[in-house]
């Protein structure tokens, strides 16, 4: 019989690149295709296996047995044939080495990594299993990972086939790994799924093995069992290696579905045999329940012990939920803010703007604003002086003074000097201004026009109405009255030789009109602006805002609806902009009042109902598995000595 070709050498289409490994029955080369140039791995019979009596037959049945498995964690196979009377086996080649490597069983020794490995190696070979085929030879170096990490077993060269279901391999299996077997394997006993469940078992022991516990907690790791290894997986690879067929796992399945539990937050198989950390488990897995249980106990006890008058605490509810829907609608304003700042940017970009710094015509609307000032109410363009040049739509008064330098909306030039060169600044969100030609309060929008060269030369602006629809806010919180949305802001001057106001205008809100605004007194307006800021930042104006914001005032008197509320105040990112939810003082009184009555019909209630609940929370596990299998009796000491 001829020997193993050299590297270099022609095997059918493959041309043999190098020497990869070696196995009991053959080995393995990276082998390149002749047409497709393909790599691949190919694995040609020794010559001893195959002079020895019945090598060849054991060769060529590796490769059916191979062949007939298509898992996506066992490795494929992709055609197979002889070459001067040597089979070989042609496979996929798995770029990510094997397990033994030890940069991947570093890789994959954290618990939470080994598990998962183990999964999926289970159930590779419970498929074997369910094809009545044992594979005897499961160890690390037979476990490749492609160039994901995932894992798939291979080398099915020591594969016995089962006589039938619930049978076994009773005969000689003459190689193997030692350190790797079961103990009947060992003896040359009879064979069956437990033996390569055991094998399994010590590969997770061998995984969770492979880096040492912190310096700082040896000792306990020491006393838990040895690596990373916790108490479940200890448990299970103590079961799954047990000296004796009948104490393991009886299928890779059943160890598969034991990794699961594990992992799920479900009790393994000797959990169920302790009553408390079963009982943990059951609380971790079912979370919401055990809070919403515990919830109803507290609940029961605040009503049955807690004096009327520590209902008052409903109005610290109250302030809590009006900072929170303050926050949330604050957040919806500033996306809307968005959706204004962001056209204005790009249509100061356009070409087509530039020109308008020489327009005339300032009551005929150029086609450019014309084509742009959609979801604008208006849209100008001013030169650096603050001189208007153009504007759409056509105004409806006679201006007597073009010049509006004087504007809040022309700080988006101060930008500029804090920007470094090619830096381009972002559109500007202003103070609420009055605008004469609709005698309503606009929301404006600013951003640079820029040269050929990259230098100012004018000013877009676009502006909106301020509505009580802006930011799609439901100003009417609940829709019964019990809460009420507005937003505030700071108004700019409204003529160059006016100072700016100190006060702050409620700017939306039910029972005004579009445009139209209040002004709050100047104590109230003190206070917002000195928690919140009410003058326009000229960089992050978009950062959202924390819950830590919110700004409560117990004793906030509304002008529009001239009611007394407690009131949640957040502010609009740096915009200047605040939004204000509020409860009126009625409202929570009727809620007090509602509460009151619902808990005078808890008071009768005796404490048969929390004892009964906490019954159901430690019990409640036990019940949930009353038709689950029990698991196998736990290894005695001598047993486990004798391992």
């Amino acid at each position: 019989m001829k020997n193993v070709p050299p590297c270099g050498s022609r095997l059918g289409d493959y041309e043999l690149l190098m020497e990869l490994g070696e196995g009991a029955m053959g080995k393995v080369y990276i082998a390149k295709h002749q047409q497709q140039s393909d790599l691949v791995a190919i694995k040609i019979a020794k010559p001893e296996v195959l002079e020895s009596l019945g090598g060849a037959t054991a060769f060529l049945t590796e490769i059916r047995t191979a062949s007939s498995l298509d898992h996506p964690h066992i490795v494929r196979t992709y055609t197979s044939g002889a070459s001067d009377g040597r089979p070989y086996l042609v496979m996929p080649l798995l770029k990510g080495g094997t397990l033994a490597d030890e940069r991947n069983r570093r890789r994959h020794g954290k618990p939470a990594l080994a598990r998962e490995l183990l999964i999926k190696l289970a159930r590779a070979v419970q498929f074997a299993h369910e094809r009545l085929i044992l594979h005897c030879d499961l160890k690390p170096a037979n476990v490749l990972l492609d160039s994901r990490g995932e894992p798939q077993v291979s080398d099915f060269g020591l594969a016995r086939s089962i006589g039938g279901r619930g049978s076994g391999y009773e005969g000689t299996v003459e190689g193997g790994t030692t350190g790797w077997m079961s103990p009947e394997q060992v003896k040359r006993q009879l064979l069956t799924a437990a033996s390569d469940v055991y094998s399994l078992g010590l590969i997770l022991r061998w995984l969770l093995d492979a880096a040492p516990p912190p310096p700082s907690k040896r000792g306990v790791w020491r006393w838990l069992g040895a690596g990373h290894m916790d108490w479940e997986l200890r448990t299970i690879v103590d079961q799954a290696t047990q000296p004796l067929a009948a104490q393991r796992y009886q299928s890779a399945a059943e160890l598969a579905e034991e990794l699961e539990r594990s992992r799920d937050d479900r009790p393994v198989q000797a959990e169920r045999r302790n009553p408390w950390r079963r009982t943990v488990k059951w609380v971790r897995r079912h979370r919401l329940a055990t809070a919403a249980g515990i919830q109803a106990v507290l609940l029961l006890l605040y009503v049955a012990l807690t004096p009327i008058s520590v209902l008052r605490e409903v109005r610290s509810t109250i302030r809590e939920r009006n900072a929170f829907a303050a926050v949330a609608q604050a957040g919806a304003v500033m996306n809307e803010l968005r959706s204004f700042t962001t056209p204005v940017e790009a249509v100061g970009a356009t070409d087509g703007v530039r020109p308008l710094l020489s327009y005339q015509k300032i009551y005929e609307p150029p086609a450019v604003l014309v084509e742009h000032s959609a979801g604008f109410d208006n849209l100008a363009v001013f030169a650096l002086d603050g001189t208007l040049r153009a504007r759409n739509p056509r105004p409806m008064i006679t201006y007597t003074n073009f010049n509006f330098a004087y504007r809040d909306y022309f700080r988006t030039l101060e930008q500029l000097a804090e920007l470094g060169p090619g830096t381009a600044p972002h559109a500007y969100v202003s103070r609420v201004f009055y605008s004469r030609t609709d005698r309503s309060l606009h929301i404006g929008f600013t951003a640079p026009i820029f040269d050929g060269d990259g230098h100012p030369i004018g000013v877009l602006l676009g502006t909106t109405l301020a509505r009580s629809t802006f930011g799609a806010v439901q100003m009417n919180c609940t829709g019964d009255g019990d809460c009420m949305t507005a937003l505030l802001g700071s108004r700019d001057r409204d003529g160059p030789s006016e100072q700016l106001p100190d006060t702050v205008n409620i700017l939306a809100e039910p029972g005004l009109s579009d445009g139209q605004d209040r002004v709050l007194d100047r104590a109230t307006s003190r206070r917002i602006c000195a928690a919140l800021d009410c003058t326009p930042r000229l960089r992050s104006q978009f950062s959202l805002p924390s819950r830590a914001q919110a700004l409560i005032l117990d004793d906030y008197e509304d002008p529009v609806a001239h009611t007394r509320s407690i009131a949640a105040l957040a502010p609009v990112g740096g915009t200047g902009l605040v939004v204000l939810v509020a409860t009126p003082d009625s409202a929570a009184e009727a809620l007090k009042r509602r509460m009151i009555d619902r808990m005078k019909g808890f008071l009768w209630i005796p404490i048969v109902p929390v004892l009964l609940l906490l019954i159901a929370l430690v019990w409640g596990p036990a019940l949930a598995y009353v038709r689950g299998r029990r698991g196998p009796p736990a290894p005695s000491p001598a047993a486990a000595r004798s391992r």
